[in-house]
Formats: structure tokens, C-alpha cells, sequence
């Protein structure tokens, strides 16, 4: 296979859990635009179900143009969560950040 541009599919599975569904729907809602935004050859989709938001992101792209999406998003969740705490969103105090207890989970926990 030498001088072939062939690329192995790849697929990273992030979940973040919130205390409630609220904070959950909020974060996910401020990424969602950034899915309609992905690289040519990668799918994004983030959903939420109770207090956890749910995000896959799939497609034959290199390695980098993974790892770069995978920074860009958790960049925008920790905008979203920094502005849902000087709002005081999460649990109605501004003292307490809405961070997510785990950011990634092994595909076997889905």
C-alpha cells in the first residue's frame, strides 16, 4: 500500500455528566452548532440524556484532524460551562462550577 492515501475509520465517544438535565441540555446546545461545522470526511452528534451529554465523532480522517476536533469541542464545552457558572446556572449559585465529573468514559460503560 505505498504512496496510498488510505485512512482506518476512527470513532471517539466523550460523555460529560452534569448534576441535572437543565445544565446538561444547556452545554449541549451552546456545542451543537459546532457538529453542523465538522471537517469534510468526520461526523459529529452530541445528545443529551438525563444529566449527561453524550458526544460521538467518527469519519476517516488522520489522526490530528481527530485530535484537533476532539480539542476544539472540549474547548467550547469549557466556554459554555464558564459562562453557565457567571450566570449562575448550575443549581442557581455562582460559586460552583457546572464541570463535569468524568469527561471521557470507556465504549464498553455506553
Amino acid at each position: 500500500m505505498s504512496g496510498s492515501s488510505w485512512v482506518p475509520e476512527s470513532r471517539v465517544r466523550i460523555v460529560l455528566r452534569y448534576g441535572d438535565e437543565r445544565t446538561a441540555r444547556a452545554v449541549a446546545e451552546a456545542v451543537s452548532p459546532d457538529n453542523l461545522e465538522a471537517p469534510q470526511g468526520l461526523r459529529v452528534e452530541t445528545w443529551v440524556r438525563g444529566g449527561e451529554v453524550f458526544t460521538v465523532i467518527e469519519g476517516g480522517r488522520p489522526l490530528e484532524t481527530i485530535v484537533s476536533t476532539v480539542e476544539d469541542l472540549l474547548s467550547c464545552v469549557q466556554a459554555a460551562e464558564r459562562a453557565l457558572n457567571v450566570l449562575g446556572w448550575a443549581r442557581g449559585e455562582k460559586d460552583k462550577s457546572p464541570a463535569p465529573s468524568n469527561k471521557t468514559q470507556s465504549p464498553e460503560m455506553w
